[in-house]
């Protein structure tokens, strides 16, 4: 904490601002367009407020008093500030006021505006005469700070402003706000946080490498990418090489909300809002909406419906060797799911991902275990081909197993496995990446019979097929090297060895048919155990309902969660409202959304403990709130906006990350 204080002091002895008004009342008024960095506080006796309270509950006591009033000190202001209004620092490009560049960052010139409430009492701190002061004359002291050799000082109105270069004055006379850049959609809520950080793109340092460059290394770096992926990252570069600025704002209200946002600038190209679109195309923002009431560990809501977001995933995910969330790679440790399996479920993923338009999925925790089991998962998956995305679930359910396709050893069924697997072979030179990227997966998940044929495609006169062949022999080897490394200690997942049997028309509730997907595992395996603790007695039947629009998804025993979703899906396609979900926290962060996440570290906690909600913590924090996380791209923005509560903050301190 005491490095923090004393960076933080060393950046505001040097603070900016951008228009010399007298009345600049909000954040992104006072930084000026130009600003190379930015660092502004809204209202420092509400930060002070509240952020005492929040360290005293992180166990980190007056910290944030006692850094404001050191910052005050350095300043020479102390006593003599208006903390309600903003101030803030600022650093600038050396040749806006035709001074030579500079290697260093934080040696360009800077600028520091802070409001004053009492005039007198900063006269006599800054040892100057009071009336010269109101006037408006120009101070210089010899004080070196942060590289540069004297600081001048001069009231503006207002504010007092402290610079590192006497030219910065005219220069900040007609520079334009920051708050003309951003979208009016955005600006109430930048300037509603407690600070906001402000980064030009528009510095050499960032326009050393044109869109084209930076993404012909990525590409380079990043071998086996399929044509789809290549362009959709270029596209990806091609859009964050038109941004004007990068804003990050931070908020302190019985826990940390966080937003990083990049602004597009009113004057880019119509090319570029094309690109934005095969990302993100014109539609309602995600919710929860139709997912059944209850407590949840964990929600989900995205949209599934660009063009280009699958091509995307999978060349920044694959080249990343699956998902590194800590959940995951915990998972990784204790050998619940391997490496390799990652990826083949990231596969199973994709393979949905083209015939939704949107789905949103939670994970609930049950009060009644012993009835219900531990939790139960629902989802809804909006779709224009439910037939083709029921009769896909069943056909990846049997290659997932194996045993539905036939037997090797048997001469009808390696016939007929062979055929699957020269038809699939045949599909990865598609035109369409979906069915490459389909083919792919499936080729991957049948394994070692696919194998001798995978091979020979190698040598394929097309250069798509012989690539994505390379790519799947080396996945298939390395799993069967991953289950020659841990022949004795499997994963529990591999070691499951799932077969789906599919029933349809199996069940109807609430006038409506369902239908079953039967789970069997391998009944040596510890999920055999583990499952119907963790999801009850209904854990081998996974229920599917199929709408006009919607498949609904149940896995769990508490079948009163099933009925209550089957009438909200029923609800929204005669076009009702529906309820979504509460969340302990409240509304979501963004109104308009591609993804929303919400979760609670706190609550999963306590499931592990086998705790309920309602017990009480040591600490007296009864059911947590949860954390959430947000993203939107829009034609002139793009936000990721993340929240965490305060129960879930203690419970990363504790665990100690």
């Amino acid at each position: 904490m005491k490095l923090f204080a004393a960076i933080l002091i060393g950046c505001l002895s040097v603070f900016n601002t951008p228009r010399l008004q007298a009345q600049q009342r909000t954040m992104s008024q006072l930084v000026p367009q130009e600003a190379s960095y930015s660092l502004v506080f809204r209202n420092v006796n509400e930060l002070k407020e509240r952020g005492d309270e929040f360290a005293v509950e992180m166990g980190y006591p007056n910290n944030i008093s006692m850094l404001f009033s050191l910052v005050g000190s350095q300043l020479q202001a102390r006593g003599a500030a208006d903390d309600n209004l903003p101030c803030g620092i600022m650093w600038f490009e050396p040749q806006l006021i035709g001074e030579p560049e500079v290697k260093q960052g934080w040696k360009k010139p800077v600028a520091v505006g802070i409001a004053i409430s009492d005039t007198k009492v900063l006269a006599r701190s800054l040892e100057v005469d009071h009336d010269e002061l109101v006037a408006g004359k120009l101070f210089e002291k010899d004080h070196s700070a942060l590289g540069h050799k004297q600081r001048y000082y001069r009231m503006v109105g207002q504010y007092l402003w402290a610079v590192s270069h006497e030219k910065l004055y005219d220069f900040l006379k007609t520079a334009k706000p920051l708050a003309t850049v951003i979208p009016r959609s955005r600006l109430a809520e930048i300037d509603a946080a407690d600070c906001l950080l402000s980064l030009s793109a528009k510095t050499p340092e960032l326009e050393r490498d044109t869109a084209e460059e930076e993404a012909e290394k990525w590409i380079s770096r990043h071998k086996d990418l399929d044509a789809d992926e290549e362009d959709a990252i270029r596209n990806m570069f091609s859009i964050l090489h038109e941004a004007s600025h990068a804003v990050v704002t931070a908020r302190v209200d019985r826990g940390l909300e966080f937003s990083f946002n990049i602004f597009f600038g009113q004057d880019a190209p119509p090319e570029v809002r094309q690109r934005i679109l095969k990302l993100s195309p014109p539609a309602e923002g995600v919710s929860l909406a139709g997912l059944p009431s209850g407590d949840l560990l964990f929600g989900l809501s995205a949209r599934t419906d660009a063009s280009q977001i699958h091509p995307a995933l999978t060349a920044t995910v694959r080249e990343g060797r699956g998902f590194w969330w800590w959940g995951w790679r915990q998972m990784l440790d204790q050998n619940f799911v391997s490496q390799f399996e990652q990826l083949k479920l990231l596969g199973l993923f994709g393979e949905i991902w083209p015939l939704t338009n949107r789905y949103n999925v939670g994970i609930y925790q049950e009060e009644n275990a012993a009835a219900h089991g531990l939790i139960s998962m629902a989802s809804i998956l909006e779709t224009d081909r439910p037939d083709v995305l029921m009769s896909e679930l069943q056909n990846l359910a049997a290659i997932v197993d194996r045993t539905a396709i036939g037997s090797v050893d048997d001469d009808a069924d390696r016939e007929k496995i062979q055929a699957l697997i020269l038809e699939l072979i045949k599909q990865l030179g598609e035109d369409d990446f979906q069915q490459r990227q389909s083919a792919t997966t499936r080729l991957v998940l049948l394994g070692e019979p696919a194998l001798p044929l995978v091979i020979d495609a190698k040598l394929n006169t097309d250069a798509e097929v012989a690539r994505r062949a390379t790519q799947i022999e080396k996945m298939i080897r390395e799993e069967l090297a991953e289950k020659q490394a841990a022949a004795l200690k499997s994963s529990v997942l591999a070691n499951a060895k799932p077969v789906f049997i599919f029933h349809p028309d199996a069940e109807k509730r609430v006038g409506t048919s369902i239908d079953v997907m039967e789970v069997r595992i391998n009944e040596s395996s510890k999920m055999q155990g583990l499952l119907p603790v963790l999801v009850g007695a209904e854990w081998s039947r996974i229920r599917l309902v199929k709408f006009e629009k919607h498949v609904a998804v149940f896995f769990g025993s508490n079948l009163e969660r099933l009925d209550e979703m089957i009438r909200n899906v029923q609800a929204m396609e005669r076009g009702e409202d529906v309820s979504v979900p509460e969340t302990p926290y409240g509304t979501p962060l963004l109104n308009v959304r591609g993804v929303e996440c919400q979760g609670s570290v706190s609550r999963i906690l306590r499931l592990i403990k086998h705790k309920r909600l309602t017990e009480t913590e040591p600490d007296g924090q009864n059911d947590p709130e949860l954390s959430s996380i947000s993203v939107a791209l829009e034609p002139d923005f793009f936000t990721i906006e993340w929240r965490l509560s305060l129960p879930d903050l203690k419970a990363i301190k504790k665990i100690g990350f």
